[in-house]
């Protein structure tokens, strides 16, 4: 049995598989969340190998005070030098 998803979707599970699935349903769903049992203190885009829009991720971040940062080619087209870079400034 295939479903068909639409609309708002929320997805049980932030691990590999259940970012895999939101980023399948992007552009599938009007609003996707996921939710994880585990609490985070920052996140980091760091998937896709184009820039794609994470504005609801980084409202959803803000509200809860979490920063969020968006590196390598999931923020536009760079060289493996430059998000190596950037991954080092998020860490510090």
């Amino acid at each position: 049995m295939v479903a068909t998803v639409s609309g708002e979707v929320v997805i049980v599970g932030g691990g590999l598989v259940g970012l895999e699935v939101a980023e399948y349903l992007h552009g599938k769903a009007s609003k996707i969340t996921v939710v994880s049992a585990y609490p985070c203190d920052s996140v980091v885009v760091a998937i896709g190998a184009k820039s794609r829009n994470y504005e609801g991720l980084q409202h959803f971040c803000i509200e809860h005070d979490i920063p969020v940062h968006v590196i390598g080619d999931a923020l536009r087209a760079r060289r493996a030098l430059n998000v190596v870079s950037k991954a080092h400034e998020v860490r510090e």
